[in-house]
């Protein structure tokens, strides 16, 4: 929730595209649903990510952070950034092989006192069982 009262969250699912892939979005104290991006599987073209499985945090400036289960340039998921002006920005593309030493499909986030992001995944790492990773924006 931001100062204003306003909620954010993600469906998995939906959107207005053919290839609908799931959404990030904000609802106002008053029950106004704005959707702020709408993730879509567009062929081969998957860099945006798609399937926002998990919830998002938000920085002091108010830009939304969140990951996609899937997609990416490395095709295992992405963390991304909503900008307060609405734009999507891409921050990190984990990769989908089992030994990629940055995980792969990552979880929900936390945002640290000094802005940087923690989380886990699912796969990947040595071991192929996740990771604990931190990046900074």
């Amino acid at each position: 929730m931001d100062p204003s009262g306003n909620l954010y969250g993600t469906t998995q699912y939906g959107g207005t595209f053919s290839y609908s892939a799931g959404t990030v979005f904000e609802v106002s104290p008053d029950r106004k649903e704005r959707v702020l991006h709408r993730f879509q599987i567009n062929g081969y073209d998957q860099r945006d990510g798609y399937y926002p499985l998990n919830s998002v945090v938000q920085d002091a400036a108010g830009n939304i952070y969140g990951t996609t289960a899937e997609g990416g340039i490395h095709a295992g998921g992405v963390l991304y950034e909503i900008t307060t002006d609405g734009k999507e920005k891409i921050v990190h593309a984990f990769c989908s092989e089992k030994d990629c030493a940055d995980g792969g499909i990552p979880n929900d986030l936390i945002i640290g006192a000094k802005g940087n992001l923690y989380g886990t995944t699912y796969g990947g790492g040595i071991n192929g069982n996740g990771v604990v990773f931190m990046i900074t924006p």
